[in-house]
């Protein structure tokens, strides 16, 4: 690892020397190809909300980064995320939305979910409140793909690519746990 103890303040420049970075390649394309890239931030400590073209909201977390293509966005429908963010996507058949985050693909419709990849964090997680995506992603060489339902939570180990999916009505259906049988010493312990 390159970097492998970065904190606050390292990890916040870090970041945006990646997004300088891609900032450039995207600035030397725009000059080449007429192509309008949005840029939006919300720096450490502040959220932001963000309302796409086709009206999608996307409220993004404290030091967190969104480009999009601002002229071609209503055909393409396809932003890239670094960091955190809820989103609300617009439903629009004919054109899917995708929300590109390191190795990994979120493509939806139209629903409701939260997307974490910061990249100092050693997951990929996607959270499904309502709707249907499907998620495709690659890391270390290993290739998943899954279809969500509302209440699904994925995580991707960005080092081994290996996947787990659970539902969070699952976890919800087992029951109260009951502590009947142990004395109020142990009760106190737990």
């Amino acid at each position: 690892e390159i970097m492998p103890s970065l904190v606050g303040s390292e990890m916040c420049i870090r970041d945006r020397l990646i997004c300088g970075f891609l900032l450039g390649i995207h600035t030397w394309k725009s000059q080449s190809g007429g192509i309008d890239l949005e840029k939006v931030y919300a720096s450490a400590g502040n959220s932001k909300v963000v309302t796409l073209p086709d009206s999608t909201k996307i409220y993004l977390k404290p030091t967190s980064a969104l480009f999009y293509e601002a002229n071609g966005f209503a055909r393409n429908r396809k932003v890239h995320l670094f960091g955190e963010a809820y989103v609300e996507v617009t439903k629009d058949v004919k054109h899917p939305f995708s929300v590109v985050c390191n190795n990994a693909t979120i493509k939806v419709l139209g629903t409701k979910f939260n997307v974490q990849s910061h990249e100092s964090d050693s997951e990929f997680e996607v959270m499904l409140y309502e709707g249907c995506v499907d998620v495709e992603s690659e890391f270390n060489n290993k290739q998943v793909e899954v279809l969500m339902a509302p209440g699904d939570i994925v995580k991707i180990d960005k080092n081994t690519g290996e996947m787990s999916q659970m539902n969070i009505s699952t976890i919800a259906n087992q029951g109260p746990v009951s502590y009947t049988h142990l004395t109020l010493p142990t009760k106190l312990e737990v």
